[in-house]
C-alpha cells in the first residue's frame, strides 16, 4: 500500500501496487484499494449499500468503468481491489486546473455516458454522478466509479442482487494467520 487516494464517509481509498518478482518497479501492476471499515458499515446502516456495491461490480464490464479486480474481507474491513486512475478524479483535476475547455468536455461527457449507457443496459440506475466519481486513465480516458448508489430498476437487476445480498459475507477471508489457526 502507498498513500491515500481518497475517504468518505465507511470508506478510504488507497494506492497499491503488486509486487512480482523478475519486473521491474515500472512494471508492477497498480490498483486502487477501497478499505471499508466493517464496523463503521453496520454502525451507518450501509450493508445493503456494500453489498450491492460488490454485486453491482461483479457483473458490470465496460471501458468507462473502473472495474472491480478482486475482493475479499481481511481482519476488520473488507477490500474492494479496482483498477487505478494515476491522473486522479475530475473534480481534483477542475479544482486544480479550472474549466475545461469545450473538446474536452464533450469528451468526458462522452465516455461518461456510454459508460452510464452500459450501466442501464444491466438493469441498474447509477445513483451518485459526481465529479468526484468520474476518475481520469494515464491515458486520459475517463471511467465512472463508486457504485454503492447504484439501484435496479429491472425485474433482472432487483433478482440478482436479491440473490447477492450477503456478498460481503461470502467473500473470501485474506487473513491467513486466522484461516491457519494461527
Amino acid at each position: 500500500f502507498g498513500q491515500e487516494l481518497g475517504s468518505g464517509a465507511f470508506s478510504t481509498v488507497m494506492y497499491a501496487r503488486h509486487i512480482s518478482k523478475g519486473k521491474t518497479r515500472s512494471g508492477w501492476a497498480e490498483y486502487a484499494v477501497k478499505v471499508i471499515d466493517t464496523a463503521r458499515i453496520v454502525e451507518l446502516g450501509y450493508e445493503r449499500c456494500v453489498n450491492r456495491e460488490i454485486a453491482v461490480l461483479r457483473v458490470l464490464a465496460h471501458p468507462g468503468i473502473a472495474r472491480m479486480v478482486s475482493s475479499f474481507r481481511w481482519r476488520e474491513g473488507v477490500y474492494l481491489v479496482l483498477e487505478y486512475a494515476s491522473k486522479g478524479d475530475l473534480h481534483s483535476h477542475l479544482v486544480a486546473q479550472g474549466s475545461v475547455d469545450e473538446a474536452s468536455a464533450r469528451f468526458v461527457v462522452g465516455e461518461v455516458v456510454a459508460a452510464l449507457r452500459s450501466v442501464h443496459d444491466a438493469g441498474f440506475v447509477f445513483g451518485d454522478l459526481k465529479p468526484e466519481n468520474v476518475v481520469i486513465t494515464e491515458s486520459g480516458h475517463v471511467k465512472v466509479a463508486d457504485f454503492g448508489a447504484c439501484r435496479p430498476y429491472s425485474a433482472e437487476a432487483k433478482a440478482f442482487l436479491k440473490a447477492s445480498r450477503d456478498a460481503v459475507r461470502r467473500l473470501r477471508d485474506g487473513d491467513w494467520r486466522r484461516a491457519s489457526g494461527g
